[in-house]
C-alpha cells in the first residue's frame, strides 16, 4: 500500500508558532502641502481667562529693515477663533496692514509624546494583522486536514475488499491527522489571545493619544501678518487672540485663626486650560468680563400695557414660585448679554427691549415675597460681570483635561465667631463666622472648603460678596457643645365648642468649652394662615432675639430664635435650658393631621426664599 497520503499529512504539519512581525503600513493618512515660509519668533506672554474662553496675547518680533514685511507666527491652538486675532504694533514706524489665519496640515505628530504614541499604534496594528493572517492560514489547514479524513475512509474500505488493508498505516494516518488538528487549533487559540491582547493595548493607546490630542490636531495653524515699516530698527507687536476650553472657576479655603478671632480665606482660581498650547512664564489675569461686548448700549424702547381683546376669554392666573421667578430673571439676564456680541445693533437692540419686556411683566404679576426673595439670585448675575483680578508673578499653564489651581490672594479678616443649635436637625452645634470684606477685592460666588486647628471640617458656598459687605462662612461642628430638645407635656381640652391642645418643651446646651460663647438657638413651632387655627406662643423662659431681620421675616412664620451666651463648663447640672410653651386652638370637630401636597409646596416655597 503506498503511504503518500501519509507523507502529505507530514508535510502538512508544520510548526505553526507565534510568527515573525511584518512590515507595518502606515495608520496616518499623508498631509497635505504645508507653508514654506519663514516663521517669526514669538512668545505667549499674558493671558487673560474668562468664563470658557481666554484671551491670549503673543510678542512677536519684527526684524530689521524697512518695507513691506510678511511675518508668519506658527505655533496656534486648535482652539482659536480665527475671526478674533488682531495685531497691535509697539511704538512708531509699524503699520499693520492685515492679519490672516491660515491652517495647514503637517507630516508627523510635533509633539514628541504624540509622535511615541503613533509609533506604538502602528505597531500594535501591524502585530495585530500578522496574527489574523496566519488565523487565515490556521484556517486553511484545518480544512485540508478535515478534507483529508474524508479520503482515507474510501480508501480503507477500497484496500478491505481486496484484502490488503494495513491497521497499523492506517492507525498511523488518523493519529497523525488528529494530533495535526489538535496543533493547529492550539495554535488558533494562541493567535486569537494575542489579538485580544493587542486590541486592549490599542485602545489604552487610543485614548492617551486622545488626551494628548485633545485641543491639538495634526494641523498646523498659523498668523499671516503684513506689515509696512518705515524705521529700520527691530521691534515687537502683540498678537491677541481668543481661544475656547479655557475658563476658571473661584474657590476657597477657609482657615480660623486659632485665637478665635478672625479667618484666613485662601482666594483660588480652577482653571480650565485645554486649548492646545502650554503658557509658560505668562502673566494671568481673572476676568468675568465678556470679551467681546458691544461697546454701544442699545436704546431703550417704551413698555406699553393694555387690556384683552373683550372677545377673548381672560387666563387663569398662575401663581408664579420663587424658583421659576429667579430662573427665568437670571435667563433673561444671561440672554441679554449674549446678544451684546452679536452683529447688527438694531435687531439685537429689540431683542433685548422684548427680554427686558418679559421681565418687567413678571414683576408686574409675581407676589410680593417671590420678587424679593428673587433679588440675591439676579444681583448675583448682574455683579459677575465685571470682575478683574491681575495676578501677580508669571506662572505655567499646561494644556490638560484636569483642573488646575492658582492662588488668587490671601486674606486676614476679622471675624465675629457664634454658634448655631438646631436640634430638631442634629444635636451638634454649629461653628460660624460672620466676616466683613474689608480687602480690596470682591468674592465670587464659588465653593470653599473649611478648615478648623489644620483639620478639614466641612464644605460650603460663597455667595458674591462686595467690598464692605458682610457674609457667614461655616466651620463645621464643634465637638464641644451639645444640644438636646425635649417634649415635657402635651394637654388636649375642648372649651365652648373649640378644641385647646398645649405643648411644653425644654430645650438645652451642654458646654465643655472653657470660654463663654455666642449661640443661636432654633425651634419652631407650628404656623397657620387660616383663621380656623390659631396657634401663638404663651410662654418661655427666656426672650427671644431682637434681631431685626429675624422679627421682620422669620418670626411670623413660626421660627424661634433665641441669642444666648453660654458660659464656660455649662454641663450637666449646670446647663443652660430653655423651656417654652405653645397652644393650638381650632374647632373641636376638625382634626390637625398629615400636612396636605398643598401645604408642603407652600414650606417648599418658603424655605426656598429664606435659603437665597
Amino acid at each position: 500500500m503506498s503511504i503518500r497520503p501519509l507523507a502529505l499529512l507530514t508535510l502538512l504539519i508544520a510548526p505553526v508558532g507565534l510568527g515573525a512581525a511584518v512590515m507595518p503600513s502606515p495608520v496616518f493618512a499623508a498631509p497635505t502641502a504645508v507653508s514654506n515660509l519663514p516663521i517669526t519668533p514669538s512668545k505667549v506672554t499674558s493671558v487673560t481667562l474668562y468664563r470658557g474662553q481666554a484671551l491670549v496675547s503673543r510678542t512677536v518680533e519684527v526684524p530689521a529693515g524697512t518695507g513691506e514685511l510678511q511675518l508668519v507666527v506658527d505655533g496656534l491652538p486648535n482652539r482659536v477663533n480665527a475671526s478674533s486675532l488682531t495685531a497691535q504694533a509697539h511704538g512708531a514706524g509699524v503699520t499693520v496692514r492685515s492679519v490672516r489665519y491660515q491652517r495647514t496640515a503637517v507630516a508627523q505628530a510635533v509633539n514628541p509624546e504624540i509622535a511615541e504614541l503613533d509609533k506604538q499604534i502602528e505597531t500594535n496594528r501591524a502585530d495585530h494583522e500578522v496574527h489574523r493572517q496566519y488565523v487565515w492560514l490556521l484556517d486553511d489547514k484545518y480544512k485540508v486536514y478535515t478534507g483529508q479524513m474524508g479520503f482515507v475512509a474510501p480508501t480503507a474500505k477500497h484496500e478491505m475488499k481486496k484484502g490488503v488493508l494495513d491497521p497499523k498505516k492506517l492507525t498511523i494516518i488518523t493519529e497523525a491527522n488528529l494530533a495535526a488538528r489538535e496543533a493547529i487549533v492550539a495554535a488558533k487559540i494562541k493567535r486569537q489571545v494575542a489579538m485580544k491582547a493587542l486590541d486592549k493595548a490599542y485602545r489604552l493607546l487610543h485614548r492617551k493619544r486622545s488626551e494628548l490630542t485633545r485641543g491639538r490636531q495634526l494641523h498646523k495653524r498659523e498668523a499671516i501678518i503684513y506689515i509696512a515699516k518705515t524705521r529700520a530698527a527691530r521691534t515687537t507687536l502683540r498678537l491677541d487672540y481668543l481661544v475656547s476650553s479655557a475658563g476658571w472657576t473661584p474657590t476657597y479655603n477657609v482657615r480660623a485663626t486659632r485665637d478665635g478671632r478672625g479667618v484666613n480665606i485662601e482666594y483660588l482660581a480652577e482653571v480650565q486650560q485645554m486649548s492646545g498650547e502650554a503658557w509658560d512664564g505668562v502673566t494671568v489675569t481673572l476676568s468675568t468680563a465678556t470679551p467681546q461686548m458691544s461697546a454701544e448700549s442699545p436704546l431703550l424702547g417704551p413698555l406699553w400695557l393694555g387690556f384683552s381683546d373683550s372677545g377673548q376669554r381672560p387666563q387663569p392666573k398662575k401663581s408664579l414660585s420663587f424658583k421659576s421667578y429667579a430662573s427665568s430673571q437670571s435667563r433673561i439676564r444671561v440672554q441679554q448679554q449674549n446678544l451684546r456680541n452679536r452683529p447688527g445693533r438694531a435687531r439685537a437692540g429689540w431683542m433685548m427691549n422684548k427680554l427686558a419686556a418679559q421681565g418687567q411683566n413678571m414683576e408686574l404679576n409675581a407676589d410680593r415675597e417671590v420678587v424679593r426673595a428673587g433679588r440675591r439670585a439676579v444681583k448675583a448675575t448682574e455683579e459677575a460681570l465685571a470682575v478683574s483680578y491681575k495676578l501677580k508673578g508669571t506662572m505655567k499653564l499646561e494644556s490638560r483635561s484636569d483642573r488646575q489651581l492658582v492662588k488668587v490672594a490671601t486674606l486676614a479678616l476679622e471675624a465675629e465667631i457664634f454658634y448655631e443649635a438646631v436640634p430638631l436637625f442634629s444635636s451638634y452645634v454649629t461653628r460660624y463666622a460672620r466676616v466683613i470684606n474689608t480687602s480690596n477685592l470682591p468674592l465670587l460666588a464659588g465653593s470653599y472648603r473649611a478648615f478648623s486647628d489644620g483639620e478639614f471640617v466641612g464644605r460650603g458656598t460663597v455667595p458674591v460678596i462686595a467690598r464692605g459687605e458682610d457674609f457667614t462662612i461655616g466651620l463645621g461642628a464643634d465637638t464641644q457643645l451639645r444640644c438636646y430638645r425635649e417634649l415635657l407635656d402635651k394637654s388636649n381640652d375642648t372649651s365652648w365648642g373649640s378644641r385647646i391642645q398645649t405643648f411644653d418643651y425644654r430645650l438645652r446646651i451642654e458646654s465643655y468649652k472653657h470660654e463663654a460663647v455666642q449661640v443661636r438657638l432654633y425651634d419652631r413651632i407650628p404656623a397657620s394662615k387660616t383663621k380656623d387655627l390659631e396657634i401663638k406662643l404663651t410662654k418661655t423662659n427666656r426672650t427671644l432675639s431682637a434681631e431685626p431681620v429675624y422679627k421682620r421675616d422669620d418670626r411670623s412664620r413660626g421660627i424661634l430664635r433665641w441669642d444666648l451666651k453660654v458660659g464656660k463648663g455649662s454641663q450637666g447640672a449646670k446647663a443652660m435650658d430653655i423651656t417654652y410653651r405653645f397652644e393650638m386652638k381650632y374647632a373641636k370637630d376638625k382634626h390637625v393631621g398629615r400636612q396636605a401636597t398643598g401645604m408642603m409646596r407652600a414650606m417648599q416655597k418658603d424655605y426656598e426664599a429664606m435659603a437665597r
